[in-house]
Order: C-alpha cells, then sequence, then structure tokens
C-alpha cells in the first residue's frame, strides 16, 4: 500500500492511500466497508509486472489512469 503526502498552506497536510481491497476469496474489490462487506469486482485488471511497478514507484506514472484511458481509446 502506497501513500501519498500532500502538504497544504498552514502546516496542514493530508494523504490518500492506494492498495488493493481483496474479498475473502482473494478477489480485488472497491467501496467496501470496514468489515470488507461490497464492492465492485473490475473486469479489466492492470497487470502487476516489473514493468508497471517501474513506471508507478520509480517514475510516478498512474499505471491505473494509463489503462482507462487506453481501454477507451480502443
Amino acid at each position: 500500500m502506497t501513500s501519498d503526502l500532500y502538504r497544504l498552506p498552514e502546516g496542514l497536510s493530508f494523504n490518500f492511500y492506494a492498495g488493493a481491497s481483496p474479498d475473502i476469496n482473494e478477489r480485488i474489490q472497491m467501496d467496501a466497508n470496514a468489515d470488507g462487506a461490497g464492492g465492485v469486482i473490475p473486469d479489466i485488471r492492470v497487470p502487476l509486472t516489473e514493468e508497471t511497478v517501474y513506471a508507478m514507484y520509480v517514475e510516478g506514472k498512474n499505471v491505473v489512469l494509463d489503462m482507462v484511458v487506453a481501454t477507451f481509446k480502443n
């Protein structure tokens, strides 16, 4: 899980966490509650490869957004 810290004026800051939320069957879900109930199972997945990890963590790219844009361009 990653976290980006955003600094604001007056010494304030906030962050967003990015990571997978698997259900009890290890399928990725979105918008689940604290008990893990709910969520949407994605039908298009970003492959977890050396290239995507490098792009995300070293180059700072949003590989999920890039996949969405590429999917809807076709």
